[in-house]
């Protein structure tokens, strides 16, 4: 089973962002062994979303962009610090990636490819909640946490990083926003 990442930061409004902060990180060993805090130079090297947004607000954020840039397999974390990795940003390999190594992907485009009709990201994580509930679970610590309540917060912030990859479209009703899977050859 794959090492599978929780963090997942605030989407950006498109996916030259995605490759200006990890053009932050250090391209190579010798410069991620000269870089004294990765977060804070990804803090410093980072600017504003196409919107406007301010891209990391603050080391924590940074440091959110670094999981999950390892979690798409964009930088790895090695002895000498953070670094970029050589894989070329491609939106397929970066689409697999997300969908392999980032927690919860698979069940959240599971229920909106199962359901009729767009749902929210509080429907989406009801169902996942219901899904995860319905299955036998191993009584070990370490999974004990699928038992923990899905949090609506991280599934929307996940609905929307997968707008960005195309793997969902975004609709606005009337006074919500939902979702639809859109199926995808990754």
């Amino acid at each position: 089973m794959p090492l599978t990442f929780k963090p997942v930061p605030e989407p950006p409004a498109d996916c030259d962002t995605l490759a200006a902060v990890r053009n932050a990180v250090p391209a190579t060993k010798a410069a991620a062994a000269e870089t004294a805090d990765c977060c804070v130079r990804v803090l410093e090297r980072t600017g504003r979303d196409a919107d406007g947004t301010e891209l990391i607000r603050d080391r924590d954020d940074a440091a959110t962009w670094l999981t999950f840039l390892r979690a798409l397999e964009l930088v790895t974390d090695g002895e000498d610090g953070y670094r970029r990795t050589d894989r070329e940003l491609e939106l397929e390999a970066v689409r697999a990636a997300f969908r392999k190594r980032v927690y919860g992907v698979g069940s959240i485009l599971e229920a909106l490819d199962a359901a009729a009709e767009p749902l929210s990201a509080t429907a989406v994580a009801d169902r996942v909640q219901s899904q995860s509930q319905s299955q036998p679970q191993p009584q070990s610590r370490s999974q004990s946490s699928s038992r923990r309540r899905v949090q609506p917060d991280r599934v929307e912030r996940v609905l929307e990083w997968a707008v960005l990859l195309g793997l969902a479209e975004r609709r606005e009703r009337a006074d919500e926003i939902a979702y639809r899977a859109i199926a995808t050859s990754s």
